[in-house]
């Protein structure tokens, strides 16, 4: 790969100044009017950005609600901690972030339900990506004890 810099006179009347990188010369990223009558001349470069939305929902499989005060941690890739983000009262929650790698963890969870698995992100591009997490009921194996097993559970407590 390399970086391509130079002077392109578009119908010998216009010069512009044309950047790129890539296999070969044709790989073309960005193409800026340049004129020579100014002294100095700016370049800008624009981190990409992207808006991450999250909608958290918990319940069954059957009904799912719009989970409200649910808090996110985001990480970088070194697991850095970037920013914590919580839902509104619709159950949704945004971010922007910048170009990289990042994930993203549940803190908290409405009381008897699991929480979602950590989601990864990586921002390559300005489209908005929208996440819905749901979480479901924790499930309890039946514990219950029949009164004639508690009766016999006493009787032979006494016995011994």
């Amino acid at each position: 790969r390399f970086v391509y810099f130079g002077f392109h006179l578009e119908n010998g009347r216009i010069p512009t100044l044309k950047l790129g990188f890539g296999e070969d010369i044709n790989d073309m990223v960005s193409i800026i009017p340049f004129y020579f009558n100014k002294k100095e001349i700016e370049f800008s470069n624009e981190v990409i950005k992207k808006k991450i939305k999250i909608i958290k929902t918990y319940g069954t499989k059957e009904k799912q609600i719009k989970e409200p005060n649910i808090e996110f941690n985001v990480y970088d890739k070194d697991n850095n901690l970037v920013k914590t983000i919580k839902t509104n009262n619709e159950g949704e929650a945004e971010i922007i972030l910048p170009y990289g790698n990042y994930t993203i963890k549940q803190l908290t969870t409405t009381e008897g339900y699991e929480f979602s698995n950590p989601i990864n992100i990586k921002v390559e591009n300005e489209e908005e990506e929208t996440y819905t997490l749901k979480d479901y009921i924790i499930n309890v194996p039946n514990t219950k004890i029949s009164l004639k097993d508690y009766i016999i559970f006493l009787f032979q407590s006494f016995i011994i």
